[in-house]
């Protein structure tokens, strides 16, 4: 559905969505305006609290790859897209975690990693999320493996 907002001739706001228009004073138009930005306010320090806890446990999770055994490191690699292999390099913020995922992909595709790890440097806190809950199943998968490989061993 379009919206459309504009002004007309009188300095009263129209907004058309589909086929309802409303017409706003404008001191309606500021009343509203402050509610909606008090409450954008109010809830984006709520969400960025709720981001930053977030992202701490995705980096302690990543920093955990980097202790894992190749073979398993190969596996997980091979169930998760590029962009994400970059995010996961990045979140951890350590090179340990970047040089475990070039040595544990073929030479093809680890230069095609260092490529996307080059190009993809404005990687946002919501997309990082967004890859880090994706990869959520194969990497407990992968933790627990480990797990099970150090208990055995």
């Amino acid at each position: 559905m379009d919206i459309k907002a504009k002004r007309n001739k009188t300095g009263e706001y129209m907004i058309e969505m589909g086929p309802v228009i409303f017409n706003l004073p404008q001191n309606v138009v500021e009343a509203l305006y402050k509610v909606i930005s008090q409450r954008a306010q109010a809830s984006s320090e709520q969400d960025k609290l709720r981001m930053e806890k977030r992202l701490a446990a995705y980096r302690s999770l990543a920093n955990k790859l980097g202790t894992i055994e190749d073979a398993i490191m190969q596996s997980l690699l091979n169930q998760i897209r590029p962009e994400q292999m970059v995010t996961l390099a990045r979140i951890s913020q350590s090179k340990e975690v970047y040089n475990k995922i070039v040595r544990n992909l073929s030479r093809q595709n680890a230069r095609q990693f260092e490529e996307d790890y080059v190009r993809l440097t404005k990687i946002s806190v919501h997309q990082a999320g967004t890859h880090m809950e994706q990869m959520l199943p194969v990497l407990k998968k992968a933790i627990q493996a480990r797990k099970d490989v150090k208990s055995q061993g």
